[in-house]
């Protein structure tokens, strides 16, 4: 049996994937650094971070899970400008887009998921010595768990 926030990150990676396209998930999961980053074309990790209980009915426990979603690219150095860095970082804040919409319209297709209530987005982190830019995407699930 699979637990309910395993549920809910399968339901991402299914989301993820109807509405992206060329992205592979990660090898590394929780220590994302770990990929090859020179290589490590169009990644992405989903996984759960902190969780805490919240206002809900009787006879049901009601929790506001964050998950992570990463986004990673890789773009081309030019010395001169940053274009490159400029056009990845566009093309996955457009992913982003596009998740956002699915998962706000969807919530994930789990008849037990009340509502994704909020998203944080954080600035780009931007790795020069391997070319690579990563965005995350940190979402709050809320969900309920019959006694």
């Amino acid at each position: 049996m699979t637990s309910k926030v395993g549920q809910i990150i399968a339901a991402f990676k299914t989301e993820i994937a109807a509405v992206t396209t060329g992205y592979t998930e990660s090898k590394y999961v929780y220590d994302f650094t770990a990929n090859n980053n020179k290589t490590s074309k169009k990644i992405y990790a989903v996984r759960p971070a902190e969780s805490a209980d919240s206002i809900g009915a009787n006879r049901e426990i009601t929790l506001d899970q964050i998950i992570e979603v990463l986004l990673s690219d890789v773009f081309a150095n030019k010395g001169d400008t940053d274009a490159a860095l400029q056009a990845v970082i566009e093309a996955i804040n457009v992913d982003i887009d596009a998740i956002n919409v699915r998962l706000f319209q969807r919530r994930l297709n789990l008849s037990w998921v009340l509502v994704i209530s909020s998203i944080d987005i954080s600035a780009p982190l931007i790795d020069n010595n391997n070319n690579n830019v990563t965005l995350t995407a940190k979402y709050t699930v809320k969900y309920k768990m019959e006694l």
